[in-house]
């Protein structure tokens, strides 16, 4: 049978079944060298046929349920036992977050895809009911900015009404982000079922306590922890967990879930060394604590599935990899940037993603951000063309906003130059000295700035109409109206690791911000309202690019207000990258039809010659193969032609082309 029903606790599972299925699962549990028609004829032999025949097809629809579920596509080791069909009626912690996600406005379409995509994770992990220790290492790719922390809240509050008992949450690398995971959790799990869940970190980061064996052995309450990849909360956290009695650490299944599991996680140590300091602590928790399964999440996973499959002690996803599907009103690499068709598409698709983009020119570079490092100190940056631009449309987007009176109530733009911290306070000077300017114009009626508006408006709606989105158009006279209000709301916020005043939004006090920053704002956080976006840190690998694409996500009731300003170089950068991701996932559903396994396939990744697939240290163990042209169609639609560099290289490499053919001619 495929349905595992294995101890007297897994029967839990069913609990909601008719009693007919009950006892059929009892049967089968019993007696496991019985087949399915078997059971069905020993209980048909104590009631009524008929309902023993229809309790054969539930258990039969059960096991399909796990087995043969579409959304989302996974590949899965063959020693995974399926033994989670779905949430039962009676589960307190999935119900809870139901209702809170029908408060904050998810329809019953959203929500079912939720149920979907994270009961194939929990079918996926051991069953905690399992006797003896189990150890689980696997992978759920999402998308940047799609809502992975939603899902991972689902596969706990599941997880945890199946009988997981400990869970941790490891949350990134900066304090931001492990604060706005603790809110979620506390939001979604803690608040609604507080007598079930203990927290052991709430505003503060892990401390340990000295209730260990309590905490872990009772069967009424679960554990939760959501901690930051830093050495010092890592090893107490370790240090805390076996200082439990092994007795009740052995009867306690833990659930790590590694958000953002590229970062920081990944081993760069030479194979000779002993493992990178977080990567050497995380697995010793994950390999010593008796029952565990852990499951990094990410939206780029390149560095995790270029872990050496042979180190069993590492953490490479050989149990599972799970493809998350991209929800619908999503907007994301290929929404805004398009990406080469590919063999496996099933129609044609549009090349160039929608009219997003805007570009800022190379000879403005020097005013945006230094040369080099040595040089930041004595940077002077200027507000430029193409930035007065962004932030003239930025005000006007948000006024349109306000108009519709939809979606997200908080605004914001990115303005993303530099890594450098000394770099953004100056460049937040500049932008509040120029908004500051243009509040002075707006209040006198400046004609000459509302003209320009004006066509810059007209020409944007032209360029994305919002009839694209089924959203309503909003007319020049109603913008003229709200800017001076919005610009005069506009706030210019530093948000790095040395700030005193950081992003926060509160629902009830909407803002309006531009956000100045670097690393902080580049991977995780969430900027809410988020529609423009200026982008010209230059980055040299994949995952780093795509990360920093705060711009992906969804923008209910203004997707046709998103607009991202970049160098022409780099749109054709995330085109590139749109089509790697892509591949990817497409390799993922492939391999899950012809039933490999992660150990038995290498992930495909297609290579760029101006970028790394991530850093070198992670890349240890990948392995350069040259791929065939013959038999696919490809296309270049994006040209740097502004570039006379690789202009003349293009030509150069054609004419070395038509030489060789020349010679091979004229031999002839």
């Amino acid at each position: 049978m495929d349905l595992s029903i294995d101890g007297p606790e897994s029967l839990d599972v069913l609990a909601a079944e008719d009693a007919h299925v009950r006892a059929l699962a009892r049967i089968i549990r019993d007696t496991p060298s019985l087949t399915l028609e078997q059971a069905v004829a020993e209980l048909a032999e104590t009631g009524d046929p008929q309902k023993a025949q229809a309790a054969a097809q539930r258990i039969r629809e059960l096991s399909e349920q796990i087995r043969n579920a579409q959304i989302p596509t996974s590949v899965v080791a063959g020693n995974i036992e399926s033994w989670y069909p779905g949430p039962r009626a009676a589960d307190k912690n999935w119900a809870a977050l139901v209702e809170i996600l029908n408060d904050d406005g998810w329809n019953d379409d959203m929500i079912a895809d939720l149920d979907k995509s994270s009961t194939k994770v929990v079918a996926n992990l051991p069953n905690p009911a399992g006797q003896g220790e189990y150890h689980c290492c696997g992978l759920v790719l999402g998308y940047v900015q799609s809502g992975k922390t939603t899902n991972f809240t689902a596969v706990i509050a599941k997880a945890a009404d199946a009988g997981y008992r400990m869970f941790i949450v490891l949350s990134g690398i900066h304090d931001a982000l492990r604060q706005q995971t603790q809110d979620r959790l506390n939001e979604q799990l803690w608040e609604r079922n507080s007598n079930i869940w203990h927290r052991l970190t709430d505003e503060e980061d892990f401390r340990p306590t000295a209730n260990v064996d309590a905490l872990l052995s009772t069967r009424r309450q679960c554990v939760l922890a959501v901690v930051k990849k830093n050495g010092s909360r890592l090893r107490a956290l370790k240090s805390w967990l076996f200082s439990a009695r092994p007795e009740v650490l052995a009867a306690c299944p833990v659930l790590i879930i590694d958000d953002e599991a590229d970062q920081a996680t990944v081993n760069t140590a030479k194979p000779d060394r002993q493992p990178s300091r977080i990567n050497g602590l995380i697995r010793e928790i994950v390999n010593k604590v008796p029952k565990s399964a852990y499951v990094g999440y990410t939206a780029t996973p390149f560095a995790n599935v270029l872990i050496d499959p042979g180190d069993y002690q590492d953490l490479y996803p050989r149990d599972f990899i799970v493809d998350l599907p991209r929800p619908l009103p999503y907007i994301g690499p290929e929404a805004i940037f398009g990406r080469e068709p590919l063999d496996f598409d099933d129609s044609e698709i549009g090349d160039d993603g929608h009219d997003f983009v805007r570009s800022v020119p190379v000879n403005e570079l020097d005013d945006l951000k230094p040369k080099g490092a040595a040089k930041r100190h004595e940077f002077d940056p200027r507000v430029t063309d193409s930035l007065d631009e962004a932030l003239r449309y930025f005000l006007m987007s948000t006024a349109a906003r306000r108009i519709r009176g939809k979606g997200n109530r908080h605004a914001t733009a990115l303005v993303h130059t530099s890594q450098h911290i000394d770099v953004h306070e100056r460049t937040a000077d500049a932008i509040r000295d120029h908004l500051d300017l243009l509040i002075r114009q707006l209040q006198r009626g400046d004609e000459a700035l509302l003209q320009a508006l004006r066509t810059q408006w007209k020409t944007e709606c032209d360029r994305v109409p919002a009839a694209d989105f089924d959203l309503d158009s909003v007319s020049w006279e109603a913008i003229a109206g709200a800017l001076p209000a919005v610009a005069e709301a506009a706030e210019v916020i530093v948000d790095n690791s040395r700030s005193s005043e950081r992003l926060s939004f509160d629902d009830d006090n909407p803002r309006v911000i531009v956000a100045v920053g670097g690393n902080t704002l580049s991977r995780g956080l969430t900027l809410e309202g988020l529609a423009v976006s200026f982008f010209v840190r230059t980055a040299s690998a994949y995952d780093t690019l795509l990360q920093m694409g705060r711009w992906f996500g969804y923008r209910n009731g203004y997707a046709d207000l998103t607009r991202i300003w970049m160098t022409d170089e780099m749109r054709g950068w995330f085109h590139h990258l749109a089509t790697v991701e892509q591949e990817i996932r497409y390799d993922v559903e492939r391999l899950e039809v012809e039933h490999l396994t992660p150990e038995q396939f290498g992930v495909r990744i297609r290579t760029h010659p101006s970028l790394a697939v991530t850093s070198a240290a992670k890349m240890q163990h990948a392995r350069t193969a040259e791929a065939s042209y013959a038999g696919r169609r490809l296309q270049t639609i994006l040209f740097n032609h502004r570039d006379r560099e690789w202009l003349a290289d293009n030509i150069k490499a054609a004419q070395t082309l038509l030489g060789v053919y020349q010679r091979s001619w004229t031999t002839s």
